[in-house]
């Protein structure tokens, strides 16, 4: 959906008292050219009618001259005739055309402004994490665990429910995902790993990456059963990820064995001489 690309304009246009008045002076054809063009004008800036350059850059006649290629002269006596006729309105030095909705339809052009400015506000989310996911992927050799993340720097990011689109994917969610020690409710996890870089504007998605990092090297130093792994979703929904997040992760001790031979503590022998006397004087 785009803006708007259409007014409408009655098939009986030319029998409408104001146009037949305008079409018989001495340049009549040229004021209803502008008086269409206006409405086209009105119809592409999208706001109820008024006329602007920008809210704070109100049209002037030299800069509707301009804007129509017209002589000044002309835009002139097309303005005042306009008013006279009660087709356009001044309203805080702005030009806005009189009973717009009658060219226009309302209702479904605040449909269409909302549209737009949810997906503005979409694409500023977009472009906010896309600047975020840019991974540092020593932080994982630093810890001595390969991992094979490959990423492609061209494709975008999209953080509504992170599916994929496309060749389009998530690629801070996907890293996050291939980290995470259960795979389980992707869906959900999606959604939770979204809403978290949304609503708290100091977390970013390397943050998350280095938690489910974290978490499963916990996982795979202490063991854990399968049933004691959080579901990815809830490790993020209920901020167990802080937990993790390097500033706060220590990293556990490996559990002792059952094996008392592995447990038993291991002389250092200088050399295999002394050792070999040990052996030979064993009774």
């Amino acid at each position: 959906m785009s803006d708007i690309k259409w007014i409408k304009i009655s098939t009986e246009i030319f029998d409408n008292r104001k146009i037949k008045q305008i079409e018989a002076l001495p340049e009549g054809d040229a004021l209803i050219v502008i008086w269409i063009k206006l409405l086209c004008l009105a119809g592409n800036i999208n706001d109820m009618g008024f006329v602007y350059l920008t809210k704070e850059v109100p049209y002037t006649e030299e800069m509707l001259a301009t804007q129509f290629d017209r002589p000044l002269t002309t835009i002139k006596l097309a303005l005042t005739t306009f008013e006279r006729y009660g087709m356009i309105e001044v309203i805080d030095n702005i030009l806005c055309i009189s009973n717009w909705e009658k060219y226009q339809n309302v209702d479904r052009m605040t449909e269409i402004r909302e549209y737009n400015r949810i997906a503005k506000q979409k694409s500023r989310a977009k472009q906010k994490l896309l600047k975020q996911n840019v991974l540092d992927t020593s932080m994982t050799s630093q810890r001595g665990h390969d991992i094979d993340i490959d990423i492609d720097k061209d494709k975008d990011i999209y953080i509504s429910g992170g599916r994929k689109n496309g060749k389009t994917i998530d690629l801070a969610f996907e890293t996050f995902w291939n980290l995470y020690p259960k795979k389980q409710s992707r869906q959900q996890a999606e959604h939770e790993f979204a809403r978290a870089l949304l609503n708290d504007a100091n977390l970013t998605s390397d943050m998350l990456i280095t938690s489910a990092f974290n978490y499963a090297e916990a996982v795979r130093i202490e063991k854990r059963d399968e049933r004691y792994i959080k579901a990815p979703n809830r490790f993020i929904s209920d901020n167990t990820f802080i937990e993790y997040l390097s500033e706060n992760y220590k990293k556990p001790k490996p559990k002792p064995s059952n094996n008392k031979f592995l447990n038993h503590e291991q002389k250092d022998y200088g050399d295999m001489s002394e050792l070999e006397k040990e052996l030979l004087s064993y009774d």
